[in-house]
């Protein structure tokens, strides 16, 4: 490979090294730098400064390498890593973030019982089908379908796999009926 490819980017003062293919694979800031006349401003060892800080850029080089990544489940990083695309203009990946933002706000919106006793008249009073996930400690969930008396093990994964797939599809379904 020719060194002329190899690309050194100085993100904040932390250096990355990777390829102009790499860099120009998608749609965005760096496609627009290499592919104009626009003057790169470099550091004291010749590589292109950016004035940003480089705690996310592992995981946005990443994401220009594979066009894709495992967000983190903290919410306030998933926000600076989609502020951190937004200045790179990647619209795949702002796009990633925001799916997960909304599988994560779905989540939440879902009710929470605390104890046995709200289990138990949530049971009884429901005149709908509904479903109970229980969150046990080793970040596993138990879900019982109460009319079908159907218990299978899932993943967090799989809830929010759940949630995203089928939760619109279940209020909309509950919102025609009330109609």
């Amino acid at each position: 490979m020719s060194s002329q490819r190899i690309i050194k980017l100085n993100i904040g003062g932390t250096v990355f090294q990777t390829t102009k293919d790499t860099l120009t694979r998608y749609e965005g800031m760096f496609r627009t730098m290499f592919e104009t006349e626009i003057p790169l401003e470099k550091d004291e060892n010749g590589c292109i400064f950016i004035d940003r800080d480089a705690k996310h850029f592992r995981l946005i080089l990443n994401f220009l390498r594979d066009g894709h990544i495992t967000l983190p489940d903290s919410e306030i990083e998933i926000e600076e890593i989609y502020k951190e695309s937004s200045y790179y203009l990647l619209d795949g990946l702002m796009q990633l973030c925001q799916e997960r933002c909304n599988d994560d706000r779905q989540l939440k919106e879902m009710r929470h019982i605390e104890n046995k006793t709200e289990l138990l008249k949530t049971v009884l009073h429901s005149r709908k089908a509904f479903l109970i996930f229980f969150y046990e400690p080793e970040n596993v969930v138990r879900v019982e379908n109460f009319f079908n008396e159907g218990v299978f093990p899932a993943t967090i994964v799989h809830l929010k796999n759940f949630s995203r797939d089928f939760l619109d599809d279940i209020r909309m379904s509950l919102k025609d009926k009330e109609l």
